[in-house]
């Protein structure tokens, strides 16, 4: 299970505790905990019917949940939510109005402004670095996806590439079994990078275990500590899905990419300024030998007696 502390949407006392009792819920009740996880921060907006109705549940189930937290019902929920809100919430963020529903190119980059917003508050700088730190020392990187993942999956490995990173790109296309083929393969020195965003796929979760027992570092992308991936692993980047969004839905995802391809190229650049400087020390030391030796040798020639 991850770690939620220092991801600013998840770092409060009702979403820790959510994260903590996920496991011990009843279904029901781990349905409404689920939709609160992957929407944090307008659950505080919704009525009791409307979280219910939303979450595939009943009011019931959202009122047990409340109960089984402590908190005296929806009542008590709900006030733990909006404190939750009113923490992490930006006081600039854009208040959207019924004009602005229609599509338009800045409808859009407003969206995509929002859920920018969105990435930095699911995620902390430690675990970003955390992220870096292990796919800059992998053996090989196995990049694996589901379904509308397959293009994540695809442009991650092409660009990892691109930094001279050897990948292999593992989906479920052509069925499971040619999938765990691929993963056997991995080992203690690789890193299987794993995206599972809604709809999940049960299979990808049973990849991560298995990658998991085989001793290789697993890291999920995914949209939130609900996600079973997430379960999976505990190394995880969060790419949140905006309620608004009429696209794809990949676009937290999309940037997570090129913010981990943007952190390994600045840490080559800066190994490969340290790995020049030992290169010319080399050549200096080379030259320095070189010129030695002639004049070593010269000095045995003109020595010599002649003949």
């Amino acid at each position: 299970m991850n770690d939620t502390t220092g991801i600013p949407v998840f770092d409060t006392p009702v979403m820790r505790k959510l994260t903590d009792i996920l496991e011990t819920l009843k279904p029901a009740q781990r349905k409404v905990a689920d939709f609160i996880l992957r929407n944090p921060l307008r659950a505080a907006m919704l009525s009791i019917s409307e979280i219910g109705r939303e979450s595939g549940t009943s009011p019931a189930a959202v009122n047990r949940l409340g109960n089984k937290m402590g908190m005296n019902g929806f009542t008590g929920l709900r006030n733990a939510l909006i404190h939750h809100l009113l923490t992490v919430i930006s006081p600039q963020a854009p208040v959207t109005s019924a004009a602005s529903e229609s599509f338009s190119l800045e409808h859009q980059l407003n969206l995509a402004h929002g859920e920018l917003a969105l990435i930095r508050r699911h995620n902390s700088t430690g675990m970003l670095d955390e992220v870096l730190h292990i796919l800059a020392g992998a053996r090989e990187v196995y990049v694996v996806g589901a379904a509308q993942c397959c293009s994540l999956v695809h442009l991650a490995a092409s660009q990892l590439e691109t930094l001279n990173r050897t990948c292999q790109t593992v989906t479920l296309a052509s069925g499971l079994q040619p999938a765990v083929s691929r993963l056997l393969h991995a080992g203690a020195q690789d890193v299987v990078l794993i995206f599972s965003l809604p709809p999940y796929h049960p299979e990808v979760e049973a990849l991560a275990t298995l990658v998991t027992r085989q001793g290789a570092t697993v890291v999920s992308i995914t949209d939130s500590p609900a996600a079973p991936v997430a379960r999976a692993t505990t190394r995880t980047l969060f790419a949140p899905v905006g309620p608004k969004a009429r696209g794809s839905g990949l676009w937290s995802a999309f940037t997570l990419i090129d913010t981990l391809i943007a952190g390994l190229r600045h840490r080559d650049e800066g190994s490969g300024n340290g790995s020049q400087e030992q290169m010319r020390e080399a050549v200096r030391l080379v030259e320095d030998a070189r010129d030695h030796l002639q004049q070593g040798a010269q000095a045995y020639a003109f020595g010599r007696p002649g003949r």
